[in-house]
């Protein structure tokens, strides 16, 4: 009976050692791509509504505006007879974008941004007038894994804004009042500095889904010839919602996000603020880019350094690609 068990023992053994072992399935390694937040690459926004994550980014975006302006209407002496006249306005711009991870948790970036806006019809010409700009911005953000699936940022930004405008309404009317005719006030050259302090967290619930929230403090100053200086102080709010749709349908390369920004006034004007609400759909089928469109709405005043800021409505459209390396 022992030489029995021994030699089935035996047999047993020797089997393991014949029979070949089937390879076991390896849980794959974690992503390395900084890009991504638990799985979920986060897409661009035109509305500074961006995740708070350290990657090497190169973009470029066109930018078509189109829209209406509520301002003032005068008769030939110069006497207000409407105030809340309908001019058309529209233009154009280009952005270039670059952002530089230092490291994992440290990204600087910088922005060169020019632009073309100008009332389209001959009264529109004359009362909103027409404004080429150069301007850049540079900044930094530091952010940091919260969890698994969230991480958090903390950013500061600064933009410089030079700007031409030919503002021929107000040297119309100024000569209109004061029967002085200067052509030189209807050009001004005018200097917008803006600081831009935020906070941003990211969370993705799916890897199919991703939502962002920033709270911006926004300063800005505008210096001008003719008006002096004009600040504002407001808050904005963002919130940004992502779908990876291939990751429900594998057979469609895209992403779709919606970004909602609301702007609070801190100096109880109320032309100080804005509202921004535009959607995105991208291209996702090539790794590390981006290509696609943005088209959202916007509620603004413009021409703060008149007495009263134009309320102006605005749909634009934006054309981005951006690169990624992370």
């Amino acid at each position: 009976m022992r030489r029995h068990f021994r030699s089935v023992f035996a047999l047993a053994w020797l089997t393991t050692l014949t029979v070949p072992r089937l390879p076991q399935a390896e849980e794959p390694p974690p992503s390395s791509d900084r890009r991504h937040i638990a799985g979920h690459a986060f897409l661009p926004t035109s509305s500074g509504v961006d995740a708070p994550v350290a990657v090497t980014i190169f973009g470029l975006e066109t930018n078509l505006v189109y829209g209406h302006a509520t301002g003032p209407f005068y008769d030939r002496d110069g006497i207000l007879i409407d105030s809340s006249r309908t001019y058309d306005v529209g233009g154009f711009g280009e952005s270039v974008r670059f952002q530089w991870a230092a490291n994992e948790y440290l990204a600087l970036r910088g922005i060169l941004t020019t632009a073309l806006v100008s009332g389209l019809n001959r009264s529109a010409a004359m009362v909103v007038g027409t404004t080429a700009l150069v301007g850049g911005s540079v900044g930094a953000e530091g952010s940091f894994a919260v969890a698994d699936t969230a991480r958090l940022g903390f950013a500061l930004d600064v933009q410089r804004t030079p700007q031409l405008n030919v503002l021929v309404s107000g040297a119309v009317l100024k000569a209109l009042q004061e029967r002085v005719l200067d052509a030189a006030s209807a050009l001004e050259i005018d200097q917008l500095l803006t600081w831009r302090p935020s906070v941003a967290i990211s969370w993705v619930p799916t890897p199919a889904f991703g939502l962002t929230g920033r709270a911006t403090y926004v300063y800005s100053r505008l210096s001008t010839e003719a008006y002096g200086f004009r600040e504002r102080q407001s808050i904005a709010l963002g919130a940004a919602a992502d779908l990876d749709v291939r990751r429900l349908w594998e057979s469609v390369p895209m992403s779709v996000n919606l970004v909602f920004v609301d702007s609070i006034s801190l100096g109880g004007e109320a032309e100080n603020g804005l509202l921004d609400l535009s959607t995105g759909l991208m291209y996702t089928g090539k790794k590390d880019v981006d290509l696609g469109v943005i088209i959202g709405a916007q509620r603004l005043h413009i021409r703060p350094q008149f007495p009263a800021p134009l309320k102006t409505d605005l749909v634009y459209v934006d054309f981005a690609i951006r690169v990624y390396w992370p």
